[in-house]
């Protein structure tokens, strides 16, 4: 059974939603995938699109999925992660 964890986050203050995505996609995104490879088979970010909300301030910018095998390659993710 797969296992899709999904984090929401919020762009900082000063930051437009353009700057914030091209920052993610330039620094975080080879993070997140250098960090997850051997756990996740898939890591993506899905980027509000503010023509489409129905609210000027939304909670987050981007919904992050990352999909794994099974749990136990997921809590082994973590545990990795969460390693010093």
């Amino acid at each position: 059974m797969m296992i899709k964890q999904v984090v929401f986050l919020k762009r900082r203050k000063d930051l437009d939603l353009a700057t914030f995505k091209d920052y993610y996609e330039a620094h975080h995104r080879k993070i997140g995938e250098r960090v997850l490879a051997g756990f996740a088979v898939s890591y993506v970010r899905r980027y509000l699109d503010p023509a489409n909300l129905s609210t000027p301030n939304p909670p987050f910018d981007v919904i992050t999925e990352m999909w794994f095998p099974d749990w136990a390659t997921q809590k082994a993710c973590m545990a990795h992660l969460s390693d010093p």
